[in-house]
């Protein structure tokens, strides 16, 4: 006796029907590597299972880095090369975090879930590619995964990116034009510097020089109609010049400034310490007020303009990729492209 399905394979063999299975998509578990643990799974990439698989897809320009190996225990061994495999770990730590991706378990990256030996398997991949991104729940691009080679082949690169780290939070509000929440940090800002609380005075500062959010959000140059900074400084040193009040403990003191008896004021900054800044303060004397400010706004908004170009470079490098293009126009068909950059450190705000 023949059983029905053998019977049905049977015929299905003889007319050359194609009954091979499904490609199978490897992922890697988010939740665990942002614990420092790669663990893959399989899963059919067919419409069978569109509810319940779900994950991210990334896109991201590859750099060289020394090798490292992970088992995949799906059959293959990873040979990752193109990034450092901790700045994904710190990346998976982000998406985990991330209120539109936290739901997600899963991500798909090309460097650990394509068999690079075997060819026939990426070769399977490869066809796949676009399969891959289309059924994507999200794709994220991240133009510095390689962040970790690009600190190390220059010198400049590290410097800027520890400004990019430094200024995340301005940073990531000024990519998306977020004015009133750049003016609160500019305000923090000038509070640390010492500037009084005086709303004329600082005004002169945030719309009359190009150093804070009006003139970093203009897309033209407009710092020639811009009143030089150490012009305003002298203006509100001048208006200032007042016997100090006793130094107290409140630094919210009513005029935002925070002078001593002696004729000084403190300053806070940010000290570089590696991996993190820490903020310390700083007793300066009032006739040198002018000089630390010029130079604490100069370097804070020098830095900040660094960051952007340098984040803008990133984005056109990652763009050459051949795949890029493809990726990009299924995200945009999709509307589901978000951005991340390694560089910048976690703040309470999404991945954009």
């Amino acid at each position: 006796m023949t059983h029905d399905n053998q019977l049905g394979q049977f015929f299905k063999d003889l007319l050359g029907i194609n009954t091979e299975k499904p490609f199978h998509i490897v992922l890697v578990d988010i939740n665990k590597a942002k614990n420092r643990v790669i663990h893959c799974v399989e899963w059919p990439l067919d419409e069978s299972n569109d509810e319940d698989l779900k994950y991210v897809a990334l896109s991201y320009r590859w750099g060289e880095w020394q090798e490292t190996l992970i088992d995949t225990k799906v059959g293959y061994t990873a040979s990752i090369t193109s990034f450092d495999l901790e700045d994904f770990y710190n990346l998976c730590g982000t998406m985990a975090g991330d209120p539109d991706l936290c739901s997600i378990r899963y991500v798909w990256v090309d460097a650990i879930c394509m068999d690079q030996v075997n060819h026939e398997r990426r070769k399977a991949t490869i066809y796949q590619m676009s399969n891959i991104y289309e059924r994507a729940a999200y794709i994220l691009a991240v133009p510095d995964l390689h962040s970790t080679y690009l600190r190390n082949a220059m010198l400049k690169n590290k410097d800027i990116m520890d400004y990019s780290r430094r200024y995340s939070e301005y940073l990531y509000h000024l990519i998306h034009g977020n004015y009133e929440n750049l003016k609160a940090i500019d305000e923090r800002f000038l509070d640390d510097c010492g500037i009084p609380n005086d709303t004329a005075l600082r005004e002169l500062l945030t719309k009359k020089t190009d150093h804070f959010a009006e003139a970093f959000m203009k897309c033209d140059d407009i710092r020639d109609e811009k009143i030089q900074l150490h012009k305003v400084l002298n203006q509100i040193c001048t208006a200032t010049n007042h016997a100090p009040r006793p130094l107290t403990n409140n630094w919210n003191s009513s005029d935002g400034s925070h002078p001593s008896s002696n004729g000084q004021t403190q300053v806070k900054y940010m000290t570089n310490l590696g991996m993190h800044f820490a903020s310390s303060t700083k007793t300066i004397e009032y006739s040198e007020r002018a000089m630390v400010w010029k130079e604490m706004m100069s370097e804070r908004s020098n830095s900040i303009r660094q960051s952007m170009e340098y984040l803008a470079d990133l984005i056109k490098d990652w763009s050459t990729r051949v795949w890029v293009i493809s990726e990009f126009s299924i995200a945009r068909k999709k509307k589901n492209l978000k951005f991340w950059f390694i560089q910048l450190k976690i703040y309470d705000y999404k991945v954009s």
